[in-house]
């Protein structure tokens, strides 16, 4: 896929695509990875998610560029670890809506959810917890 990709990256710096050919860029790429490689590693995750989080996302432009973007940084076990962890946030589980495949690749979700540990049930006061109300201030 990572060839193919180059390639039209190359045209591209040429000047050998049109504009509109340009526009339909990202689109082509995900439709050649959907009918000519079934079973890459970004339709891998998506099948994973939807797996792990219930819901029937499919294969977005948005959500493809944020997984080859950070390819080397995260590995795809890496990225299903994170979402599986991110179940356990007690504030994700009050949002669920706020779970998808584009929230789940953003790096900083990733690397927040790859390292979580879910809360113990021993409150020791009847406060809320400061990550909570920082959450709820920014969204």
């Amino acid at each position: 896929m990572h060839e193919i990709e180059q390639l039209l990256k190359r045209l591209h710096s040429f000047g050998l695509l049109t504009q509109d050919e340009e526009d339909m860029y990202p689109e082509a790429l995900l439709n050649i990875e959907r009918q000519l490689l079934l079973k890459t590693d970004y339709l891998k995750f998506i099948e994973e998610f939807n797996k792990i989080t219930g819901k029937k996302y499919k294969p977005d432009v948005d959500s493809r560029a944020l997984f080859y973007e950070n390819e080397a940084i995260y590995s795809f076990t890496d990225r299903v670890n994170a979402v599986k962890k991110a179940l356990t946030d007690p504030w994700i589980k009050e949002n669920m809506g706020i779970v998808t495949p584009k929230w789940a690749l953003k790096p900083d979700n990733t690397s927040k959810y790859m390292n979580y540990v879910a809360p113990s049930n021993n409150k020791t006061s009847g406060t809320k917890s400061t990550e909570t109300v920082m959450r709820k201030a920014a969204v």
